[in-house]
């Protein structure tokens, strides 16, 4: 039941009773899944009267299934409000404005008095907000429409949410914060991350914290910043970030399941917060600064390289303690800088392995999934301990067939049926190869100029290193 405990502390958190003078209404007919609905006008300092508290401050919690919050002085807004200040236009208010949607859980009336209980101004926001602002500029003259909607069926009221914010120019995408998930995940920020350094926010409707002076941008994590961090950390697909988020949102059907955990999307923001922190305390090193584009590439990296243990499916219970470690050390400003720092190293490692085509600006390494490829195998040998392979291509390799010869060869003995060669590594040095180091079952022919991959380890026979486990590529 923990679904329904969250949800009843959710209403009894934001628990509103009020009552207004709806006198100008007009009840709807029957409607499936809705108990009563009215629609008429109310005078808007009547309307103040529903979302204002005894001492005038507006009732945020009312518009929390808004699907954006007060956006500031837009030029709709702006719009809005001069219609309101002008003497001349304020009377047709009622006519030049969309009006207002209230959906209320219940609704007791006695004559044209309305007492409203657990209710949601789910479309009007901006014109709540500009009607707070300029109270001191509303007359008798001004009038708001108003639907009023009682019901208690959630897809009800999603429905009516949508359509009434058709209207207005709301992207698809942006409905999708009204989802169950969204509003979980914005109380898990608030709740399981109150007492952590940095605070951070989920911001899953646009401005949400806009004008908050205990909140700074630099801890806010929008819908599209989630997605993009998200599917870096925990998915390893940092070179579709650059995609819009609209078009991952439909595309990719492993985000914001109701099966998962919040934890791996709090920990992404999370250290999406640690990592600007990082390039800010390094602002003065043109060196770091130069990274940043591949700041997702970083993400996944470091969660790679600092929690050994393999990673639990998402919907898997042990999520919540894999990223409770990861929390631990990216808490730490000292470890999560050298945690950056080795993610560097391997940027610059798999970078150096790039097989020297020309990308264009269209098509560079960040946005190419063999990149990614690339640089997560490279964190996980290091992870592992296993040495670091190589890449280059062979310069010479023979076939010894002198019937029963035995050769030494740079401290290995060569039996008179195996092959060896020698290849030549990126910095120039000569690497000894013997037909036994090659992966792969029996025999694989080798040629001159094949690129292959390869580690190297210290020779058994002396100081002269020797390449192993060589791959074709």
């Amino acid at each position: 039941d923990a679904v329904r405990l969250r949800d009843l502390y959710r209403a009894l958190k934001g628990r509103t009773v009020r009552q207004v003078n709806f006198e100008r209404h007009t009840i709807l007919p029957q409607i499936d899944q809705v108990q009563e609905a009215y629609i008429g006008i109310l005078p808007c300092s009547e309307y103040l009267n529903l979302i204002c508290d005894s001492e005038g401050r507006i009732l945020r919690n009312l518009f929390y299934d808004n699907v954006r919050d007060f956006q500031g002085d837009n030029p709709v807004n702006k719009e809005i409000e001069n219609t309101l200040r002008d003497a001349s236009q304020n009377d047709k208010f009622a006519l030049l404005n969309n009006g207002i949607t209230i959906v209320a859980k219940s609704l007791n009336t006695v004559g044209t008095m309305f007492r409203l209980s657990d209710y949601q101004i789910v479309n009007g926001c901006q014109t709540s907000h500009i009607l707070h602002n300029n109270e001191g500029s509303i007359t008798e003259k001004m009038f708001l429409p108003v639907k009023l909607i009682v019901t208690n069926d959630p897809d009800v009221t999603n429905s009516v949410i949508k359509a009434t914010n058709r209207q207005t120019e709301v992207k698809i995408e942006a409905f999708e914060s009204l989802e169950p998930f969204h509003k979980e995940l914005e109380e898990f920020y608030n709740t399981y991350g109150a007492n952590r350094a940095p605070r951070i926010y989920y911001q899953r409707r646009s401005k949400q914290y806009e004008g908050d002076p205990g909140i700074t941008k630099q801890h806010i994590i929008t819908l599209s910043a989630q997605i993009n961090v998200f599917i870096s950390m925990f998915l390893e697909d940092p070179h579709s970030t650059h995609r819009y988020y609209g078009e991952i949102l439909k595309t990719n059907n492993r985000l914001f399941r109701s099966n998962q955990s919040p934890t791996p999307y709090y920990v992404s923001g999370y250290a999406s917060v640690a990592l600007n922190r990082f390039f800010h305390s390094s602002q003065d090193s043109p060196a770091i600064a130069r990274y940043r584009k591949y700041r997702h590439h970083l993400l996944m990296l470091v969660r790679i390289l600092k929690e050994p243990q393999k990673m639990p499916s998402l919907n898997d219970r042990r999520m919540h303690s894999y990223c409770e470690s990861l929390l631990e050390f990216l808490s730490n400003d000292e470890r999560a800088k050298a945690s950056f720092l080795e993610a560097i190293e391997i940027l610059d490692e798999g970078l150096a392995s790039l097989d020297g085509t020309n990308y264009n600006q269209g098509n560079p390494p960040e946005r190419r999934r063999n990149f990614t490829e690339a640089i997560r195998e490279i964190a996980l040998r290091r992870r592992s301990g296993s040495p670091r392979r190589n890449r280059s291509s062979l310069k010479s390799f023979a076939d010894l067939q002198s019937g029963t010869t035995r050769t030494r060869l740079q401290g290995e003995v060569v039996s008179s049926r195996e092959t060896f060669g020698f290849i030549e590594s990126e910095d120039g040095e000569r690497l000894f190869v013997l037909g036994r180091d090659l992966d792969g079952p029996g025999h694989i022919p080798l040629q001159v100029g094949q690129a292959v991959e390869f580690a190297v380890v210290e020779d058994s026979g002396g100081p002269n290193r020797r390449a192993v486990k060589v791959k074709l590529i």
